[in-house]
């Protein structure tokens, strides 16, 4: 029998420790990749921050790192003492170098498959995926993504490897070449999910016919904008009209390549201009010592030697002159200078004379001829000049003659582009790219993307557009360089900069009133502040008045008509007179206010729809008869029967009633003034305010009132004395039942001058005073609040006006209901259109809420407010990543000159300031003057400038301190100003290359989805050439719009500007938003009907319309991640931005920062020191703005089910941001918003105090247990307003968990 092997070498077992480990798992894996690629960054980070004081390691006095034990690593003792602050600190040394170590390991261990694997989930190489973005083929796509990772990984090889105490020699290569095999594969496979082959090769020849399109055809899409293609006539009576498209084409190509040629002949004859002036300038003939020389050789007394040295040196001057001349060739090329000239060129001076007077007499000679010659070449030059000028002259002429033939073919271009836009044939839709079609995008349904996105026809979609566009929604013609021009909502920003204007300049005139030295802050008033302050308690002197005091008072005076003894209070009424006398001339240009003249021409404009209509009616009727008509034709005939025509026929009448009557002019109304209703002071003062009307009624005048009827007319008539306090108590229910006090319906603009836009409810003049009391005590008169309630509401009325051509809401809905019906859509489709389209409207408007002062818009409007002051607290430390978005949009190189730049602004003013106050005058960075800084955070659509509630005052004033406290509101203003310096820059610099003809399809794109068009390029590079736009000392451009004559491109320049700085430090807008976060929704009739009291909405058909603010607080702090899908993830993924890694990392880098500063020194370094790296990486990737929204929900996702005990999403991979332990029904009730959460919290915690038994989840379901009021007290206090404040954050903390600890 054999005996065993073991037995027979009598066998032991391997010990452990020399048995190979197994090979790391995938996920282990990835972990060390992770740890290995972004620990030392972290760990330098934390040591810089912890132990380094003026750039070098602050170090204990006490401590020798000499002294410390250094067994195992011993390699890394130079490090250690180095850099070792203390034995702690030495200590977390070694501990990044085992982290070091133990990463460096395991992937040792780990297959070169797996890394490459694992690679290609690194968060920041994703980067490289949707923004450099897989193309068509595997070889393509794999080389343009691997060179995208590789360039990344390299970054972040020169950022790790100085930081890395255990790097190796060949590290760096190595880790670069395994990003460029991780981006390979991940490129690869991108192009196989991302194209089928039979589409690759589609889209490849199609790629390549574009390509050859693009040579043949350089010339600009179109430059037309809305408003004047709307303006065009037929195609049959335009010049160009008969010509077909193709020689239409031919001769725009042709004509363009003439002007071009005359521009480079144009260019030639400047050149030679300059060069014949620079010979006929030389400084040779101008030689101080030639003069002296000629004075002294005249004299014939030399004896001195030197003299002739000094001869020689101008002879050759002289001689070099000539050889410049003889190289001088004229308009034909022909030599004819150096005809003259050859003599003087070729002449070889000889002074080697016996005497120094035959070398006097030599030069005398010489001196002679080259008078002579010379007189004759500055004759020919003076000639040559002239003709040379004469040929510039009519070489202007002709390239004027071959640009008014090329302008006058690009209109008709550009008409015809426009025109098959409006028909379809070049459709409209948002820019198709990686981010668009992804699900992620997707989610996100809002009423502007759902409706560019549809199958509307291109009129539809340009009504949507034209409305909403805020410049960071991009479409397929913005990509081709197209611009669609300005929506109503990009438009108005400039009123509001006009506003802070008026504001700031009355501020100065206060100042200057009150002999004080104005000192601003941002946009804070520091005076005004430090005045309030030091007079707390005192009697208020007449110098010491308050700025708003003051503005009230003065504008109480111009409402008068009563002169100031002051000269500086008459200027500031001069300067309210003029912004309203500037509103009164738009308002009747525009004729939405407007004399007898205007009226006509529209009732002649409206006649020709009304017959439109009725033919399309007549026409509807007679296909009924014959052959019956479909649902979506029945809709839209009874629209025509019972609204279309009906409105249209009220609104002729009412324009006949309007020629026909005399005016109703209130006595002593002389000044335009809009007048809101102080509904809460006239429901305390009811009496008081009905003795006023009183006597304004029982006056004659007054007893002359104009009254509406139900179908929309006027009528005139005069009041009884019967009637009089019938007439009264309903005008004071009206107001009192007003919902929205600021709306252009309910606002009375002074009837004085002119009517506007409809009659008023009341005509009692502003300035009326009676036994009873003044007018003036019952409606707002701060000249801001005003203006800012006025601009709110007019402002969009005024540019919906002029976008539309005098159409309004109505119109534009008849119109998407004919070009729906004439593009043969369904009806739902219709009805849908408009449905986005009304909600949009009431966006731009501001009018979204149909009852805000409902009950469950009061609750909600108080736990959003609960919730902001306390969850917000360290939103201004949030902000500080988002400088990366200044980068993407204007470069890194630039957006650091707009940093010193508005440092230099903020200290010394001058031209540094007048560069950030161009920010203002665009209607940007207004936040803390116009109290909307939440708002780029909260969803908030009942903000209202004219509060005059105690509750509503007071919580718009705590609201204010609270953002400024925490540091959003001046961090945000900052921001804005250094984005607006900035960008005021990249705006001009980017028109200038496409004035030239050098921008690139990414710069088209940018000037173009900012409305800016190639004319308005040409008129800004005529502006840097007259140098009325500035060049500032580092380089960067200033507008100074101020001092621009032409204002239609000023406020078109001042839109861009503003919405290109609200792009950058976001916040969400009318294009970004579903409309469920507004607390509405629109529930399809055969859903409705399920539901007893809703009805179908009157003013969008299919669909019951409601409201409730419970429904938009899930949505309350997500203003500013709903921005970042269209500003953010899809302008990486069309290509637009610069230094877009950079700005990744910028934004990851500053992120990190924020969150050790937010946890480490505002909150007590009890959870950033804890975190493993990759929790502290996702968390900077959740707060640096890249994909906000996503990393939240992915987030809340994780809290609520680990909440409810389900599933660790992660995987183990991260931990949730706070304890979610036995929170089940918490962390359900938070997916109802910030509001709700914040009262359960608020509840349980009073409850627990109250009675002492807490509710406890910890077996699965709620039960009381034994309470803790220690417990409770600390959370109600933590709870407070104002509690998490970054600066006594900890303090609240300190006390709170005191008070627990010594409560039962």
């Amino acid at each position: 029998m054999a005996t065993s092997i073991f037995a027979q070498t009598n066998y032991l077992p391997v010990p452990d420790d020399l048995i190979p480990p197994d090979d790391p798992t995938l996920f282990e894996t990835f972990n060390a990749q992770i740890k290995h690629q972004y620990a030392p960054l972290t760990y330098t980070l934390h040591n810089y921050l912890e132990y380094n004081q003026g750039g070098t390691i602050y170090r204990d006095e006490d401590y020798n790192p000499f002294d410390e034990d250094f067994t195992g690593y011993e390699e890394h003792k130079r490090f250690l003492i180095e850099n070792s602050a203390n034995p702690e600190h030495f200590a977390k040394l070694k501990n990044q170098i085992d982290t070091s170590n133990e990463a460096r390991e395991i992937l040792g261990r780990a297959s070169i498959t797996k890394q490459i694997v694992a690679g290609i989930f690194d968060p920041i190489n994703l980067v490289a995926l949707p923004f450099g973005g897989p193309s068509i083929g595997f070889l393509r796509s794999a080389t343009r993504v691997g060179l995208g990772v590789g360039a990344i990984t390299a970054g972040q090889e020169a950022m790790r490897a100085p930081f890395d105490p255990t790097n190796q020699k060949y590290e760096v290569p190595a880790n670069i070449g395994l990003g460029l095999a991780s981006g390979f594969v991940l490129g690869g496979a991108a192009s196989f999910l991302k194209y089928t082959p039979k589409e690759r090769v589609k889209i490849e020849t199609a790629k390549r016919q574009l390509e050859r399109d693009a040579k043949n055809f350089a010339i600009e899409k179109t430059t037309l904008t809305r408003e004047e293609f709307n303006q065009r006539v037929p195609r049959t009576q335009r010049q160009f009209g008969k010509l077909s498209t193709e020689n239409l084409t031919k001769q725009l190509n042709r004509i363009d390549k003439q002007r071009t040629q005359k521009q480079n002949m144009l260019e030639t004859k400047n050149v030679e201009v300059e060069k014949i002036r620079d010979f006929v300038e030389s400084p040779a003939l101008k030689d101080p010592k030639l003069k002296k020389l000629h004075k002294e050789l005249d004299g014939l007394n030399i004896t001195e030697r030197k003299l002739l040295k000094q001869f020689q040196d101008i002879v050759v001057k002289y001689r070099a002159f000539g050889v410049r001349l003889s190289n001088w060739k004229d308009s034909n090329g022909v030599f004819q200078i150096a005809k003259i000239q050859k003599d003087l060129a070729n002449t070889d001076f000889d002074f080697k004379g016996s005497t120094l007077k035959q070398d006097v007499k030599t030069y005398k000679t010489i001196k002679t001829k080259l008078d002579k010659k010379n007189k004759e070449a500055f004759k020919l030059f003076s000639e040559q000049e002239q003709a040379i000028l004469n040929a510039k002259q009519k070489v202007e002429q002709d390239l004027s003659l071959t640009d008014d033939q090329y302008f006058e073919l690009k209109l008709e271009n550009d008409l015809r582009y426009m025109e098959d836009i409006d028909d379809g044939l070049v459709p409209i839709k948002q820019d198709e790219n990686v981010w668009t079609k992804s699900p992620f995008n997707r989610l996100v349904y809002t009423p502007l993307k759902t409706l560019v996105n549809s199958n509307a026809p291109n009129k539809v979609k340009m009504f949507g557009l034209d409305l909403a566009q805020d410049g960071g929604f991009i479409t397929n013609l913005n990509k081709e360089g197209v611009s669609l021009g300005q929506s109503v909502y990009m438009r108005q920003f400039p009123y509001k900069g006009e506003v802070a204007d008026v504001y700031m300049k009355l501020q100065d005139l206060w100042a200057k009133d009150g002999e004080k030295n104005l000192t601003r802050f941002l946009t804070y008033n520091v005076t005004d502040g430090m005045n309030k302050m030091t007079r707390m308690g005192k009697q208020v002197k007449a110098k010491d008045v308050s700025f708003s005091d003051w503005a009230k008072n003065v504008n109480e005076q111009r409402m008068n008509k009563v002169k100031s003894d002051s000269d500086f209070q008459n200027q500031a009424m001069q300067l309210l007179d003029n912004f309203y006398d500037k509103w009164e001339k738009r308002l009747r240009e525009s004729g939405l206010i407007g004399d007898d003249v205007f009226y006509k021409g529209r009732k002649i404009d409206l006649e020709s729809r009304l017959d439109q209509y009725k033919t399309t009616r007549d026409s509807l009727l007679k296909e009924q008869k014959s052959r019956g008509l479909t649902d979506k034709q029945l809709q839209y005939l009874n629209d025509l029967n019972n609204d279309i025509i009906p409105d249209l026929q009220t609104r002729i009448k009412n324009i006949d009633d309007s020629l026909a009557q005399p005016k109703v002019m209130p006595p002593n109304e002389e000044v335009f003034q809009p007048r809101f209703w102080n509904k809460n002071y006239i429901m305390k003062n009811r009496a008081q305010f009905e003795r006023i009307l009183t006597e304004w009624y029982s006056s004659k005048t007054g007893r002359n009132i104009v009254e509406a009827n139900k179908d929309g007319s006027y009528t005139t008539k005069r009041l009884q004395d019967s009637e009089i306090q019938t007439k009264v108590k309903a005008i004071t229910d009206t107001i009192i039942g007003q919902d929205d006090i600021i709306a252009p319906e309910n606002a009375f603009y002074g009837m004085g001058k002119s009517k506007h836009f409809r009659h008023r409810t009341v005509e009692i003049p502003n300035n009326f005073q009676s036994s009873s009391g003044k007018l003036f005590d019952f409606i707002e008169t701060n000249p801001l609040a005003t203006m800012a309630a006025y601009v709110a509401r007019t402002g969009p009325a005024y540019e919906f006006n002029l976008k539309f051509g005098g159409k309004t809401y109505k119109d534009i809905v008849a119109e998407i209901k004919d070009a729906s019906v004439n593009a043969k859509v369904s009806r739902e489709e219709m009805n849908s259109y408009v449905k986005d389209f009304t909600h949009l409207y009431d966006r731009v408007v501001g009018s979204v809420l149909k009852n805000p002062d409902r009950l469950n818009q009061r609750i909600a409007r108080v736990l959003r407010t609960a919730a902001q002051l306390n969850y917000l607290g360290s939103a201004g430390i949030a902000a500080i990543s988002e400088p990366a978005k200044i980068i993407f949009e204007n470069g890194y190189k630039n957006t650091f000159k707009g940093l010193m730049t508005g440092v230099e602004a903020a200290i010394k003013g001058q031209t540094a300031g007048r560069q950030a106050r161009e920010i203002i005058l665009s209607g940007e960075a207004l936040d803390i003057i116009l109290g909307t800084t939440h708002m780029r955070l909260v969803d908030d659509v009942t903000i209202n400038p004219l509060a005059s509630g105690a509750w509503e005052k007071a919580g718009n004033a705590t609201r204010n301190a609270f953002y400024t406290l925490n540091g959003l509101a001046p961090i945000t203003n900052a921001l804005k100003q250094w984005s607006g310096i900035t960008s005021q820059h990249t705006i001009i610099d980017t028109a200038l290359k496409l004035a030239n003809k050098t921008a690139t399809a990414s710069e088209r794109t940018y000037l173009s989805v900012y409305g800016i068009d190639g004319v308005d390029a040409r008129k800004i590079k005529k502006l840097v050439d007259e140098k009325t736009i500035e060049v500032s000392d580092r380089g960067l451009y200033f507008a100074n719009t101020e001092a621009w004559t032409d204002d239609l491109l000023t406020q078109k320049f001042r839109s861009a500007h503003a919405s290109n700085v609200m792009n950058t430090i976001m916040m969400g807008t009318p294009a970004d938003k579903p409309i469920l976060v507004d607390g509405v929704v629109h529930l399809k009739m055969k859903y409705a009907r399920f539901f007893p009291g809703l009805k179908e909405d009157p003013r969008v058909k299919g669909y019951a319309r409601l409201e409730n603010a419970f429904l938009g607080l899930p949505f309350q702090f997500y203003s500013y991640s709903l921005a970042s899908v269209s500003k953010v993830q899809n302008a990486f993924s069309s290509g637009q931005g610069k230094n877009r890694a950079m700005a990744a990392a910028t934004a990851m880098g500053l992120a990190y920062y924020g969150n050790y500063l937010r946890t480490n020194v505002f909150g007590g370094g009890y959870v950033w020191d804890k975190l493993e790296t990759n929790d502290k990486m996702m968390r900077s990737f959740d707060y640096s703005g890249i994909m906000p929204l996503y990393s939240g929900l992915y987030y809340e996702a994780m809290h609520t089910s680990l909440g409810v005990g389900g599933p660790d999403i992660s995987g183990g991979l991260l931990k949730p941001k706070y304890n979610v332990d036995d929170r089940g029904l918490e962390n359900v009730i938070g997916l109802s918003g910030a509001g709700p959460s914040y009262f359960f919290d608020f509840a349980n915690n009073s409850f627990e105090l109250a009675f002492d038994k807490e509710l406890d989840y910890s077996e699965g379901a709620y039960q009381f247990i034994e309470g803790d009021r220690g417990n409770a007290l600390k959370g109600l206090m933590r709870q407070l307003p104002f509690a998490r404040i970054p600066w006594w954050k900890q303090y609240v903390y300190d006390i709170s968990n005191s008070i627990d600890r010594n409560v039962d």
